[in-house]
Protein backbone atom coordinates (compact mmCIF):
# COMPACT_ATOMS: atom_id res chain seq x y z
CA UNK A 1 0.00 0.00 0.00
CA UNK A 2 2.89 2.40 0.70
CA UNK A 3 3.88 2.42 -2.99
CA UNK A 4 0.42 3.61 -3.99
CA UNK A 5 0.28 6.18 -1.19
CA UNK A 6 3.53 7.69 -2.49
CA UNK A 7 2.09 7.96 -6.00
CA UNK A 8 1.43 11.78 -5.88
CA UNK A 9 4.96 12.62 -4.66
CA UNK A 10 6.61 10.27 -7.19
CA UNK A 11 4.60 11.80 -10.03
CA UNK A 12 5.50 15.31 -8.84
CA UNK A 13 9.21 14.43 -8.83
CA UNK A 14 8.95 13.06 -12.36
CA UNK A 15 7.24 16.25 -13.55
CA UNK A 16 10.09 18.32 -12.09
CA UNK A 17 13.03 16.31 -13.39
CA UNK A 18 12.02 14.18 -16.39
CA UNK A 19 11.41 15.14 -20.00
CA UNK A 20 8.12 13.16 -19.97
CA UNK A 21 6.53 12.65 -16.56
CA UNK A 22 5.97 8.90 -16.11
CA UNK A 23 5.94 6.22 -13.41
CA UNK A 24 6.71 2.57 -14.11
CA UNK A 25 4.66 -0.01 -12.17
CA UNK A 26 6.24 -3.41 -11.52
CA UNK A 27 5.40 -6.29 -9.13
CA UNK A 28 6.62 -9.67 -8.15
CA UNK A 29 4.62 -12.52 -9.75
CA UNK A 30 3.28 -13.78 -6.43
CA UNK A 31 2.22 -10.33 -5.19
CA UNK A 32 -1.20 -8.92 -5.98
CA UNK A 33 -2.43 -5.44 -5.11
CA UNK A 34 -6.14 -4.50 -5.15
CA UNK A 35 -5.30 -0.82 -5.61
CA UNK A 36 -3.96 -1.37 -9.13
CA UNK A 37 -7.47 -1.89 -10.53
CA UNK A 38 -8.64 1.16 -8.59
CA UNK A 39 -6.21 3.33 -10.56
CA UNK A 40 -7.40 1.83 -13.83
CA UNK A 41 -11.05 2.58 -12.97
CA UNK A 42 -10.11 6.18 -12.02
CA UNK A 43 -8.60 6.71 -15.47
CA UNK A 44 -11.93 5.81 -17.08
CA UNK A 45 -13.49 8.82 -15.36
CA UNK A 46 -10.61 11.32 -15.71
CA UNK A 47 -6.92 11.60 -16.71
CA UNK A 48 -6.18 13.83 -13.73
CA UNK A 49 -3.90 11.15 -12.25
CA UNK A 50 -2.30 10.32 -15.57
CA UNK A 51 -2.87 8.07 -18.53
CA UNK A 52 -1.97 4.38 -18.71
CA UNK A 53 0.27 3.34 -21.56
CA UNK A 54 2.51 0.48 -22.60
CA UNK A 55 6.30 0.61 -22.85
CA UNK A 56 6.04 0.27 -26.63
CA UNK A 57 3.76 3.32 -26.92
CA UNK A 58 5.87 5.30 -24.44
CA UNK A 59 9.04 4.94 -26.52
CA UNK A 60 7.16 5.47 -29.79
CA UNK A 61 5.52 8.77 -28.85
CA UNK A 62 8.20 10.39 -26.66
CA UNK A 63 11.65 11.70 -27.48
CA UNK A 64 14.87 12.62 -25.70
CA UNK A 65 15.11 16.15 -24.32
CA UNK A 66 18.60 16.55 -25.74
CA UNK A 67 21.39 18.31 -23.88
CA UNK A 68 20.27 20.94 -21.41
CA UNK A 69 22.94 23.66 -21.23
CA UNK A 70 23.26 27.33 -20.41
CA UNK A 71 26.04 27.63 -23.04
CA UNK A 72 28.32 29.40 -20.60
CA UNK A 73 31.47 30.97 -22.03
CA UNK A 74 33.55 28.97 -19.56
CA UNK A 75 32.50 25.71 -21.23
CA UNK A 76 34.33 26.42 -24.49
CA UNK A 77 37.97 26.03 -25.49
CA UNK A 78 39.25 27.01 -28.91
CA UNK A 79 41.49 24.44 -30.69
CA UNK A 80 43.58 27.35 -32.04
CA UNK A 81 46.93 26.49 -30.44
CA UNK A 82 46.60 22.74 -31.04
CA UNK A 83 45.80 23.25 -34.72
CA UNK A 84 48.56 25.84 -35.20
CA UNK A 85 51.18 23.45 -33.82
CA UNK A 86 49.84 20.47 -35.78
CA UNK A 87 49.99 22.48 -39.02
CA UNK A 88 53.51 23.69 -38.13
CA UNK A 89 52.42 27.31 -38.51
CA UNK A 90 54.72 30.19 -37.68
CA UNK A 91 54.56 31.75 -34.18
CA UNK A 92 51.64 29.79 -32.63
CA UNK A 93 51.95 31.82 -29.38
CA UNK A 94 53.53 35.14 -30.36
CA UNK A 95 51.13 35.80 -33.25
CA UNK A 96 48.45 36.68 -30.72
CA UNK A 97 50.79 39.11 -28.96
CA UNK A 98 51.64 40.71 -32.31
CA UNK A 99 47.95 40.94 -33.19
CA UNK A 100 47.10 42.54 -29.84
CA UNK A 101 49.94 45.06 -30.23
CA UNK A 102 48.94 45.85 -33.82
CA UNK A 103 45.31 46.28 -32.77
CA UNK A 104 46.31 48.74 -30.04
CA UNK A 105 48.43 50.69 -32.53
CA UNK A 106 45.51 50.82 -34.97
CA UNK A 107 43.15 52.03 -32.25
CA UNK A 108 45.59 54.82 -31.37
CA UNK A 109 45.99 55.73 -35.06
CA UNK A 110 42.21 55.86 -35.50
CA UNK A 111 41.78 58.00 -32.42
CA UNK A 112 44.34 60.54 -33.66
CA UNK A 113 42.93 60.59 -37.20
CA UNK A 114 39.32 60.94 -36.08
CA UNK A 115 40.02 63.65 -33.50
CA UNK A 116 41.99 65.59 -36.11
CA UNK A 117 39.05 65.28 -38.52
CA UNK A 118 36.56 66.41 -35.88
CA UNK A 119 38.63 69.49 -35.01
CA UNK A 120 39.29 70.48 -38.62
CA UNK A 121 35.95 69.67 -40.26
CA UNK A 122 33.53 68.78 -37.48
CA UNK A 123 32.80 65.33 -38.89
CA UNK A 124 34.30 61.93 -39.74
CA UNK A 125 33.89 60.45 -43.20
CA UNK A 126 34.76 56.83 -42.45
CA UNK A 127 36.64 54.60 -40.04
CA UNK A 128 40.27 54.58 -41.25
CA UNK A 129 42.71 51.70 -41.64
CA UNK A 130 40.05 49.02 -42.16
CA UNK A 131 42.20 47.31 -44.79
CA UNK A 132 45.12 47.00 -42.38
CA UNK A 133 42.85 45.54 -39.70
CA UNK A 134 41.57 42.92 -42.13
CA UNK A 135 45.19 41.90 -42.79
CA UNK A 136 45.91 41.11 -39.14
CA UNK A 137 44.84 37.49 -39.65
CA UNK A 138 47.94 37.12 -41.85
CA UNK A 139 50.29 37.56 -38.91
CA UNK A 140 51.04 33.83 -38.87
CA UNK A 141 52.50 34.22 -42.37
CA UNK A 142 54.19 37.62 -42.20
CA UNK A 143 54.65 40.63 -39.93
CA UNK A 144 53.85 43.32 -42.51
CA UNK A 145 50.39 44.15 -41.05
CA UNK A 146 51.96 44.78 -37.62
CA UNK A 147 54.53 47.10 -39.19
CA UNK A 148 51.77 48.93 -41.08
CA UNK A 149 49.83 49.44 -37.85
CA UNK A 150 52.93 50.92 -36.18
CA UNK A 151 53.48 53.26 -39.14
CA UNK A 152 49.82 54.36 -39.03
CA UNK A 153 50.16 55.17 -35.32
CA UNK A 154 53.30 57.25 -35.80
CA UNK A 155 52.01 59.23 -38.79
CA UNK A 156 48.55 59.85 -37.28
CA UNK A 157 49.98 61.04 -33.96
CA UNK A 158 52.33 63.40 -35.81
CA UNK A 159 49.39 64.83 -37.78
CA UNK A 160 47.36 65.42 -34.63
CA UNK A 161 50.38 66.96 -32.91
CA UNK A 162 50.84 69.41 -35.79
CA UNK A 163 47.24 70.54 -35.21
CA UNK A 164 47.51 70.82 -31.41
CA UNK A 165 50.90 72.56 -31.39
CA UNK A 166 52.09 75.82 -32.90
CA UNK A 167 55.58 77.07 -33.76
CA UNK A 168 57.32 78.94 -30.93
CA UNK A 169 61.10 79.35 -31.10
CA UNK A 170 61.27 80.46 -27.48
CA UNK A 171 59.72 77.24 -26.17
CA UNK A 172 62.01 74.56 -24.72
CA UNK A 173 61.87 71.04 -26.05
CA UNK A 174 58.81 69.18 -24.87
CA UNK A 175 56.80 66.00 -25.24
CA UNK A 176 53.18 65.72 -26.37
CA UNK A 177 51.46 62.73 -24.77
CA UNK A 178 48.28 61.50 -26.48
CA UNK A 179 45.98 59.20 -24.49
CA UNK A 180 43.40 57.36 -26.66
CA UNK A 181 41.85 55.53 -23.70
CA UNK A 182 38.81 57.00 -22.00
CA UNK A 183 40.26 57.29 -18.48
CA UNK A 184 42.95 59.40 -16.82
CA UNK A 185 46.21 57.60 -16.18
CA UNK A 186 49.69 58.14 -14.88
CA UNK A 187 52.75 57.36 -16.95
CA UNK A 188 56.52 57.72 -16.77
CA UNK A 189 58.07 60.18 -19.24
CA UNK A 190 61.75 60.44 -19.96
CA UNK A 191 63.71 63.10 -21.82
CA UNK A 192 66.87 62.28 -23.71
CA UNK A 193 69.94 62.93 -21.59
CA UNK A 194 71.95 66.03 -22.38
CA UNK A 195 75.39 67.13 -21.24
CA UNK A 196 74.23 70.50 -19.96
CA UNK A 197 71.63 68.79 -17.75
CA UNK A 198 74.12 66.18 -16.46
CA UNK A 199 71.39 63.58 -16.71
CA UNK A 200 69.30 65.24 -13.99
CA UNK A 201 65.58 66.03 -14.00
CA UNK A 202 65.07 63.98 -17.17
CA UNK A 203 62.17 61.78 -16.10
CA UNK A 204 59.01 62.00 -14.08
CA UNK A 205 55.52 60.60 -13.56
CA UNK A 206 52.72 62.69 -15.08
CA UNK A 207 48.94 62.28 -15.37
CA UNK A 208 47.36 62.37 -18.83
CA UNK A 209 43.60 63.08 -19.23
CA UNK A 210 41.44 60.33 -20.68
CA UNK A 211 40.73 60.70 -24.42
CA UNK A 212 43.02 63.69 -24.30
CA UNK A 213 46.54 65.05 -24.36
CA UNK A 214 49.25 66.57 -22.18
CA UNK A 215 52.22 68.69 -23.22
CA UNK A 216 55.15 68.62 -20.83
CA UNK A 217 58.63 70.13 -20.92
CA UNK A 218 61.65 69.38 -18.78
CA UNK A 219 60.80 72.42 -16.66
CA UNK A 220 57.35 70.95 -15.89
CA UNK A 221 58.74 67.81 -14.28
CA UNK A 222 59.04 67.77 -10.48
CA UNK A 223 62.43 68.89 -9.26
CA UNK A 224 64.56 66.01 -7.98
CA UNK A 225 64.67 65.85 -4.21
CA UNK A 226 67.27 64.31 -1.98
CA UNK A 227 65.93 61.13 -0.39
CA UNK A 228 65.14 61.21 3.31
CA UNK A 229 67.89 59.84 5.55
CA UNK A 230 65.84 56.74 6.43
CA UNK A 231 64.31 56.25 2.96
CA UNK A 232 64.76 52.80 1.45
CA UNK A 233 65.89 52.44 -2.18
CA UNK A 234 63.39 51.10 -4.70
CA UNK A 235 65.69 48.17 -5.42
CA UNK A 236 68.33 46.53 -3.24
CA UNK A 237 69.60 42.98 -3.12
CA UNK A 238 66.59 40.79 -3.91
CA UNK A 239 63.93 43.35 -2.94
CA UNK A 240 61.85 45.75 -5.03
CA UNK A 241 59.46 48.31 -3.56
CA UNK A 242 57.57 51.39 -4.76
CA UNK A 243 55.46 52.44 -1.78
CA UNK A 244 52.43 50.49 -2.99
CA UNK A 245 53.79 46.95 -2.78
CA UNK A 246 56.99 45.00 -2.17
CA UNK A 247 58.50 42.17 -4.22
CA UNK A 248 60.98 39.71 -2.74
CA UNK A 249 62.91 37.53 -5.21
CA UNK A 250 63.84 33.95 -4.34
CA UNK A 251 67.52 33.55 -3.49
CA UNK A 252 67.84 30.13 -5.18
CA UNK A 253 65.48 30.33 -8.17
CA UNK A 254 65.49 34.02 -9.13
CA UNK A 255 61.69 33.93 -9.35
CA UNK A 256 59.26 35.85 -7.16
CA UNK A 257 59.19 34.54 -3.60
CA UNK A 258 56.55 37.00 -2.42
CA UNK A 259 54.49 39.98 -3.53
CA UNK A 260 52.72 41.83 -0.74
CA UNK A 261 51.82 45.16 0.78
CA UNK A 262 54.63 47.04 2.55
CA UNK A 263 55.37 45.95 6.08
CA UNK A 264 54.03 42.83 7.71
CA UNK A 265 51.43 41.50 5.30
CA UNK A 266 50.60 38.06 3.88
CA UNK A 267 52.21 36.93 0.65
CA UNK A 268 49.85 37.17 -2.32
CA UNK A 269 51.79 35.79 -5.27
CA UNK A 270 54.84 33.72 -6.23
CA UNK A 271 56.35 33.04 -9.64
CA UNK A 272 58.72 30.55 -11.26
CA UNK A 273 59.88 29.88 -14.81
CA UNK A 274 59.69 26.20 -15.79
CA UNK A 275 59.79 23.60 -18.53
CA UNK A 276 56.94 21.07 -18.43
CA UNK A 277 57.88 17.55 -19.48
CA UNK A 278 55.42 15.41 -21.50
CA UNK A 279 55.16 12.82 -18.68
CA UNK A 280 55.23 13.02 -14.93
CA UNK A 281 58.56 11.85 -13.56
CA UNK A 282 59.73 10.43 -10.24
CA UNK A 283 62.63 12.39 -8.78
CA UNK A 284 65.05 10.77 -6.33
CA UNK A 285 64.93 11.76 -2.70
CA UNK A 286 67.29 14.52 -1.69
CA UNK A 287 68.17 12.81 1.61
CA UNK A 288 67.63 9.35 3.15
CA UNK A 289 64.81 10.53 5.40
CA UNK A 290 62.62 11.86 2.56
CA UNK A 291 60.56 10.04 -0.06
CA UNK A 292 60.85 10.28 -3.86
CA UNK A 293 58.93 13.19 -5.37
CA UNK A 294 56.84 13.17 -8.54
CA UNK A 295 56.91 16.25 -10.76
CA UNK A 296 56.12 17.40 -14.30
CA UNK A 297 58.48 20.39 -14.18
CA UNK A 298 62.15 21.34 -14.37
CA UNK A 299 64.15 23.04 -11.63
CA UNK A 300 64.83 26.78 -11.74
CA UNK A 301 68.29 27.87 -10.57
CA UNK A 302 69.60 31.42 -10.27
CA UNK A 303 73.21 32.02 -11.28
CA UNK A 304 73.37 35.71 -10.39
CA UNK A 305 71.25 38.79 -9.91
CA UNK A 306 72.06 42.49 -10.19
CA UNK A 307 70.37 45.79 -9.42
CA UNK A 308 69.98 47.82 -12.61
CA UNK A 309 68.28 50.86 -11.05
CA UNK A 310 67.66 51.66 -7.39
CA UNK A 311 65.63 54.85 -7.83
CA UNK A 312 64.53 57.50 -7.25
CA UNK A 313 61.68 56.81 -9.72
CA UNK A 314 62.43 53.37 -11.15
CA UNK A 315 63.61 50.23 -9.38
CA UNK A 316 64.82 47.33 -11.51
CA UNK A 317 66.51 43.98 -10.81
CA UNK A 318 67.67 41.34 -13.28
CA UNK A 319 67.91 37.63 -12.49
CA UNK A 320 70.09 35.36 -14.61
CA UNK A 321 69.82 31.61 -14.29
CA UNK A 322 69.05 28.28 -15.90
CA UNK A 323 66.36 25.62 -16.10
CA UNK A 324 67.69 22.16 -15.23
CA UNK A 325 66.51 18.59 -15.80
CA UNK A 326 66.65 17.14 -12.27
CA UNK A 327 67.32 13.58 -13.48
CA UNK A 328 70.26 14.31 -15.80
CA UNK A 329 71.37 17.74 -14.51
CA UNK A 330 71.33 18.98 -18.12
CA UNK A 331 70.64 22.59 -19.03
CA UNK A 332 67.27 22.98 -20.73
CA UNK A 333 67.49 26.76 -21.09
CA UNK A 334 69.09 29.90 -19.71
CA UNK A 335 66.96 32.85 -18.68
CA UNK A 336 67.21 36.56 -17.97
CA UNK A 337 64.23 38.07 -16.11
CA UNK A 338 63.93 41.79 -15.42
CA UNK A 339 61.56 42.95 -12.69
CA UNK A 340 60.75 46.67 -12.70
CA UNK A 341 58.62 48.97 -10.56
CA UNK A 342 57.91 52.69 -10.89
CA UNK A 343 57.21 54.89 -7.90
CA UNK A 344 53.54 55.88 -7.84
CA UNK A 345 52.38 53.23 -10.34
CA UNK A 346 50.61 50.03 -9.20
CA UNK A 347 52.37 47.72 -11.68
CA UNK A 348 55.19 45.19 -11.60
CA UNK A 349 56.73 44.75 -15.05
CA UNK A 350 58.24 41.33 -15.90
CA UNK A 351 60.43 40.93 -18.99
CA UNK A 352 61.53 37.36 -19.75
CA UNK A 353 64.24 36.30 -22.20
CA UNK A 354 65.02 32.63 -22.82
CA UNK A 355 67.92 30.89 -24.57
CA UNK A 356 66.65 27.36 -25.13
CA UNK A 357 68.85 24.26 -25.47
CA UNK A 358 65.92 21.85 -25.52
CA UNK A 359 62.72 22.45 -27.47
CA UNK A 360 59.25 21.14 -26.66
CA UNK A 361 57.59 18.71 -29.07
CA UNK A 362 54.12 17.36 -29.71
CA UNK A 363 51.01 18.29 -27.74
CA UNK A 364 51.35 22.01 -26.86
CA UNK A 365 49.11 21.61 -23.81
CA UNK A 366 51.43 18.98 -22.30
CA UNK A 367 54.97 20.01 -23.29
CA UNK A 368 55.97 23.68 -23.03
CA UNK A 369 57.99 26.43 -21.36
CA UNK A 370 55.84 28.49 -19.02
CA UNK A 371 55.59 30.95 -16.17
CA UNK A 372 54.07 29.30 -13.09
CA UNK A 373 52.00 31.61 -10.88
CA UNK A 374 50.96 30.56 -7.37
CA UNK A 375 48.70 32.47 -4.97
CA UNK A 376 47.91 32.03 -1.30
CA UNK A 377 44.11 32.07 -1.10
CA UNK A 378 42.28 28.96 -2.31
CA UNK A 379 38.91 30.68 -1.72
CA UNK A 380 39.69 33.68 -3.96
CA UNK A 381 37.36 34.45 -6.86
CA UNK A 382 39.14 33.73 -10.16
CA UNK A 383 38.15 35.42 -13.41
CA UNK A 384 39.82 35.60 -16.81
CA UNK A 385 39.40 37.99 -19.73
CA UNK A 386 37.12 36.91 -22.56
CA UNK A 387 36.18 39.43 -25.25
CA UNK A 388 37.49 42.18 -22.94
CA UNK A 389 35.18 41.08 -20.12
CA UNK A 390 35.89 39.31 -16.82
CA UNK A 391 34.38 35.83 -17.04
CA UNK A 392 34.55 32.74 -14.81
CA UNK A 393 35.94 29.49 -16.15
CA UNK A 394 35.53 25.80 -15.35
CA UNK A 395 38.03 23.97 -17.50
CA UNK A 396 41.65 23.29 -16.66
CA UNK A 397 42.80 24.80 -19.98
CA UNK A 398 41.54 28.19 -21.08
CA UNK A 399 42.34 31.30 -23.10
CA UNK A 400 42.79 34.76 -21.56
CA UNK A 401 44.65 37.28 -23.74
CA UNK A 402 44.32 40.29 -21.42
CA UNK A 403 44.25 39.37 -17.72
CA UNK A 404 43.61 36.85 -14.96
CA UNK A 405 42.29 38.27 -11.69
CA UNK A 406 42.64 36.80 -8.20
CA UNK A 407 40.19 38.62 -5.92
CA UNK A 408 39.41 38.16 -2.23
CA UNK A 409 37.36 40.30 0.13
CA UNK A 410 40.23 42.73 0.73
CA UNK A 411 42.78 42.16 -2.06
CA UNK A 412 42.83 42.14 -5.85
CA UNK A 413 45.84 40.88 -7.79
CA UNK A 414 45.67 40.95 -11.58
CA UNK A 415 48.04 39.11 -13.91
CA UNK A 416 48.49 41.02 -17.17
CA UNK A 417 49.33 39.06 -20.34
CA UNK A 418 49.33 41.45 -23.31
CA UNK A 419 48.22 38.80 -25.80
CA UNK A 420 49.80 35.69 -24.24
CA UNK A 421 46.54 33.81 -24.50
CA UNK A 422 47.01 30.19 -23.42
CA UNK A 423 46.94 29.10 -19.79
CA UNK A 424 46.57 25.90 -17.81
CA UNK A 425 45.38 25.67 -14.21
CA UNK A 426 47.39 22.76 -12.85
CA UNK A 427 46.34 22.97 -9.21
CA UNK A 428 43.84 24.75 -7.00
CA UNK A 429 46.25 27.71 -6.58
CA UNK A 430 48.67 27.34 -9.52
CA UNK A 431 48.42 28.66 -13.07
CA UNK A 432 50.75 28.02 -16.03
CA UNK A 433 51.08 30.74 -18.69
CA UNK A 434 52.38 29.05 -21.84
CA UNK A 435 55.38 30.81 -23.44
CA UNK A 436 57.03 28.38 -25.88
CA UNK A 437 55.62 25.32 -27.65
CA UNK A 438 56.76 23.39 -30.70
CA UNK A 439 57.34 25.79 -33.61
CA UNK A 440 57.45 28.97 -31.49
CA UNK A 441 60.41 31.18 -32.45
CA UNK A 442 59.95 34.07 -30.01
CA UNK A 443 62.16 34.09 -26.93
CA UNK A 444 61.29 37.48 -25.38
CA UNK A 445 58.07 38.03 -23.45
CA UNK A 446 56.58 40.87 -21.41
CA UNK A 447 53.99 40.46 -18.67
CA UNK A 448 52.83 42.43 -15.68
CA UNK A 449 51.07 42.32 -12.32
CA UNK A 450 48.58 44.98 -11.22
CA UNK A 451 48.22 45.53 -7.48
CA UNK A 452 44.77 46.28 -5.99
CA UNK A 453 43.19 47.59 -9.20
CA UNK A 454 39.39 47.38 -9.14
CA UNK A 455 38.98 47.38 -12.93
CA UNK A 456 41.18 44.70 -14.53
CA UNK A 457 40.52 45.65 -18.16
CA UNK A 458 41.58 49.23 -17.44
CA UNK A 459 44.75 47.95 -15.80
CA UNK A 460 45.56 45.72 -18.78
CA UNK A 461 44.94 48.53 -21.27
CA UNK A 462 46.95 51.01 -19.21
CA UNK A 463 49.94 48.68 -18.84
CA UNK A 464 50.24 47.50 -22.44
CA UNK A 465 49.01 50.61 -24.30
CA UNK A 466 50.93 53.58 -22.86
CA UNK A 467 50.17 57.08 -24.16
CA UNK A 468 51.75 57.90 -27.51
CA UNK A 469 54.65 60.33 -27.08
CA UNK A 470 55.47 62.87 -29.81
CA UNK A 471 58.64 64.97 -29.27
CA UNK A 472 57.98 68.65 -29.99
CA UNK A 473 60.86 71.04 -30.55
CA UNK A 474 60.26 74.79 -30.74
CA UNK A 475 56.52 74.21 -30.46
CA UNK A 476 53.96 75.11 -27.85
CA UNK A 477 50.33 73.95 -27.37
CA UNK A 478 47.76 75.92 -29.35
CA UNK A 479 44.84 74.79 -27.14
CA UNK A 480 46.45 74.75 -23.69
CA UNK A 481 48.97 72.36 -22.19
CA UNK A 482 46.36 69.66 -21.54
CA UNK A 483 42.80 68.82 -22.48
CA UNK A 484 40.31 66.08 -23.22
CA UNK A 485 38.01 65.42 -26.17
CA UNK A 486 35.59 62.93 -24.58
CA UNK A 487 34.96 62.07 -20.94
CA UNK A 488 33.03 59.21 -19.31
CA UNK A 489 32.09 59.56 -15.65
CA UNK A 490 31.82 55.80 -14.97
CA UNK A 491 34.93 53.67 -14.58
CA UNK A 492 33.13 50.53 -15.74
CA UNK A 493 32.34 52.08 -19.15
CA UNK A 494 34.96 52.54 -21.84
CA UNK A 495 34.96 54.13 -25.29
CA UNK A 496 36.15 51.55 -27.81
CA UNK A 497 36.01 53.53 -31.03
CA UNK A 498 35.12 56.91 -32.50
CA UNK A 499 33.48 56.78 -35.90
CA UNK A 500 31.23 58.58 -38.37
CA UNK A 501 27.51 59.07 -37.97
CA UNK A 502 25.08 57.46 -40.38
CA UNK A 503 23.84 59.83 -43.11
CA UNK A 504 20.19 59.32 -42.19
CA UNK A 505 20.81 60.66 -38.68
CA UNK A 506 22.34 63.90 -40.00
CA UNK A 507 19.68 64.16 -42.73
CA UNK A 508 16.89 63.90 -40.15
CA UNK A 509 17.76 67.39 -38.90
CA UNK A 510 17.86 69.06 -42.31
CA UNK A 511 14.16 69.90 -42.20
CA UNK A 512 14.93 72.32 -39.39
CA UNK A 513 18.40 73.36 -40.53
CA UNK A 514 19.51 75.34 -43.52
CA UNK A 515 22.35 73.91 -45.62
CA UNK A 516 24.73 76.46 -44.14
CA UNK A 517 23.93 75.24 -40.62
CA UNK A 518 23.91 71.52 -41.36
CA UNK A 519 24.90 69.69 -38.21
CA UNK A 520 28.01 67.54 -37.86
CA UNK A 521 28.81 64.83 -35.36
CA UNK A 522 30.38 61.48 -34.59
CA UNK A 523 29.54 58.06 -33.17
CA UNK A 524 31.00 56.39 -30.08
CA UNK A 525 31.20 52.63 -29.61
CA UNK A 526 31.05 52.10 -25.84
CA UNK A 527 31.03 49.01 -23.65
CA UNK A 528 30.28 48.11 -20.03
CA UNK A 529 33.17 46.01 -18.69
CA UNK A 530 32.22 44.88 -15.17
CA UNK A 531 28.86 43.16 -15.60
CA UNK A 532 26.85 45.89 -13.86
CA UNK A 533 23.74 47.68 -14.98
CA UNK A 534 24.19 51.41 -14.71
CA UNK A 535 24.14 54.92 -16.07
CA UNK A 536 26.96 56.78 -17.78
CA UNK A 537 27.34 60.47 -18.64
CA UNK A 538 29.43 61.16 -21.75
CA UNK A 539 30.86 64.64 -22.24
CA UNK A 540 32.41 66.00 -25.43
CA UNK A 541 34.74 68.85 -26.34
CA UNK A 542 31.78 70.22 -28.32
CA UNK A 543 28.31 70.43 -26.80
CA UNK A 544 25.95 67.87 -28.39
CA UNK A 545 22.50 68.98 -29.50
CA UNK A 546 21.04 65.56 -30.25
CA UNK A 547 21.98 61.97 -29.41
CA UNK A 548 20.60 58.51 -30.00
CA UNK A 549 21.38 54.88 -29.25
CA UNK A 550 21.36 52.71 -32.39
CA UNK A 551 21.26 49.03 -33.30
CA UNK A 552 23.58 47.24 -35.71
CA UNK A 553 21.39 48.12 -38.68
CA UNK A 554 21.40 51.84 -37.93
CA UNK A 555 17.89 51.99 -36.50
CA UNK A 556 17.18 54.14 -33.47
CA UNK A 557 16.77 52.18 -30.25
CA UNK A 558 16.13 55.25 -28.11
CA UNK A 559 16.78 58.98 -28.22
CA UNK A 560 19.18 59.89 -25.43
CA UNK A 561 18.62 62.77 -23.02
CA UNK A 562 21.17 65.58 -22.78
CA UNK A 563 21.78 67.13 -19.36
CA UNK A 564 23.87 70.25 -19.70
CA UNK A 565 26.83 69.19 -21.84
CA UNK A 566 26.50 65.46 -21.04
CA UNK A 567 24.71 62.68 -22.92
CA UNK A 568 23.09 60.17 -20.54
CA UNK A 569 23.28 56.50 -21.53
CA UNK A 570 21.79 53.56 -19.63
CA UNK A 571 23.67 50.29 -20.11
CA UNK A 572 22.94 46.72 -19.09
CA UNK A 573 25.62 44.30 -17.89
CA UNK A 574 28.41 43.80 -20.48
CA UNK A 575 26.44 45.76 -23.07
CA UNK A 576 28.27 47.13 -26.12
CA UNK A 577 26.34 49.78 -28.00
CA UNK A 578 26.74 52.57 -30.53
CA UNK A 579 25.88 56.15 -29.55
CA UNK A 580 25.57 58.81 -32.24
CA UNK A 581 26.00 62.50 -31.42
CA UNK A 582 25.15 65.64 -33.35
CA UNK A 583 26.86 68.96 -32.54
Amino acid sequence: ASSYLRFPSRMSESMDHDQVAAILFARWPEVKAPWFDDLRRMQNYSASLGKWTTLEDFFSYTDSAGRLSSYDVGDYLSPEMLHAVARQEHLPIERHVLAATAQRNLETARFCTQIESLIRRGEIDEIPFRNTELQLDRLYEETEPAQLAEEHRESSSQNLASLLLKQDDSTPEGLLLINPLSFDRKTLVKFAESEEKNGSNLQGVVQVPGCGFLWVSENDLPKPQSPAPNALPLAEGLTLRNGTFEVELHERTGGIASLKKPGRAPNRLSLQLAYRFPQERTLPATDPSSSPVKSWYSRMEMIENRVISSGPLVGEIESHGRLVDQLTDENLAEFHIRYKVTKGLPYLSIDVELETDHLPEGDPWSNYYCLRWAWNDSTAALTRSQLSQPQPFRMQRFEAPDFFEIASDSDRTTLLFGGLSFHRKTDERILDTVLIVEGEATRKFRLGVAFDQSYPLRAASDFFAPPTIVPSKCQTPAFGSQGWFFHVDTRAVQILEIGPIRPEFSDSTESTSTPSTKKSGCSLLITETEGRTGRAAIRCFRTPTQARKTDAGGGTIVDLPIEGDAVIVHLSAFETTLVELLF
